[in-house]
């Protein structure tokens, strides 16, 4: 999911969404209550763009918008980075903070409107809360779209692993220390082609959360040295190291069978909170564990942490879906220590321009 600040230079094709601008100019039923996640999820957001209804009893501090001018152009372009980008630019052009698609109001063809519609995922956007009747999705926090910054985070995850101190997180660039509330950073060691060992951690920034991330994994492979075939400082220097994002692409609201298997795609990892802990298959595991189906990935990784599927239904557990956003890699040396290299982990994040 990459940000991208050009604009989209292919046709605009009005009549795909014109299902949507039609349902939204043709609700005139009473205003129907939003589900109680949705509208906690959307207090005080402002102006939201409302794809199908428009009438919906809305939440103290939000005002609807429909969909008009240079916003029907941008939900008929295809759900792609550049239409993405595109439709994100023009949302925050006009003010407006958040995306509520009525799930039964798509439009004919691939376009973003009938993307959101569809639960689909959307580059530059993310899900928030995904229902059998309606989707809420915002621009994504964040974005990575300089490939010499995310080579450099790998290289520090690297430099960790080897066994430097983390960097103090006021030497990352702004927007690797800027808080988020909650991101999550994964660290990935691969030999050939195949993961070894990956762990990831949560943090308030990118920065925080790479470095515990980090942290972990190194800890995580001394723990199991003999089954890893050795100690990490040894295998390091023919180990790809991998940083990624783990980007949530919403919260279900009412995880059912149906919309789980509607809702979860090939790109798509699954993953649930539970106080204190959280637990996820990656999107590969996903699609191979569900075979195809988003219910049964769910179902496999509770009975991986010893859970029965009937734990879909409970209230204290927040079930998710995730997508694995890369945000760079450092390539196995070979024979080269890592300690042999001049710079550490601080060092390394100077080759980041600000």
């Amino acid at each position: 999911m990459s940000a991208h600040t050009a604009h989209y230079a292919g046709p605009v094709r009005r009549p795909l969404v014109a299902a949507l601008v039609l349902s939204a100019l043709a609700s005139c039923d009473s205003a129907p209550a939003l589900p109680s996640r949705v509208a906690a999820a959307l207090a005080g957001a402002g102006d939201v763009l409302a794809l199908g209804r428009t009438n919906w009893g809305a939440p103290e501090g939000v005002r609807w918008r429909r969909p008009s001018g240079d916003l029907v152009e941008a939900l008929a372009l295809p759900p792609d980075v550049p239409g993405g980008a595109t439709l994100v630019r023009v949302l925050r052009e006009a003010g407006i903070g958040a995306v509520l698609a009525e799930t039964g109001a798509q439009g004919a063809g691939e376009t973003l409107g009938a993307a959101m519609a569809a639960l689909r995922h959307v580059p530059g956007l993310r899900g928030r809360v995904l229902g059998p009747r309606v989707a809420l999705y915002a621009p994504a926090e964040f974005s990575a779209e300089d490939p010499s910054a995310g080579a450099a985070l790998a290289r520090v995850a690297r430099r960790i692993l080897a066994g430097d101190a983390p960097p103090r997180i006021s030497r990352f660039p702004e927007r690797f220390r800027r808080l988020r509330g909650s991101v999550e950073v994964m660290v990935l060691l691969r030999s050939y082609g195949r993961a070894r060992l990956w762990r990831s951690a949560r943090g308030n920034s990118i920065g925080r959360a790479l470095s515990t991330a980090a942290l972990v994994a190194r800890r995580r492979w001394a723990e199991r040295e003999n089954a890893m075939g050795g100690a990490l400082a040894e295998k390091l220097p023919r180990l790809d190291v991998e940083v990624s994002l783990l980007a949530e692409d919403g919260t279900f609201d009412g995880p059912t069978p149906a919309l789980l298997d509607r809702a979860v795609r090939r790109v798509h990892g699954v993953g649930y909170d539970r106080p204190g802990a959280w637990r996820y298959l990656l999107p590969e595991a996903t699609a191979e564990r569900g075979e195809g189906s988003g219910a049964r990935a769910f179902e496999a990784l509770l009975a991986d942490n010893d859970l029965p599927a009937e734990a879909l239904g409970r209230d204290d557990l927040r079930f998710y879906r995730f997508v694995l956003q890369p945000l760079g890699t450092s390539a196995a040396p070979g024979t080269v220590s890592p300690r042999a290299d001049p710079l550490d982990a601080a060092a390394a994040l100077d080759a980041i321009a600000p």
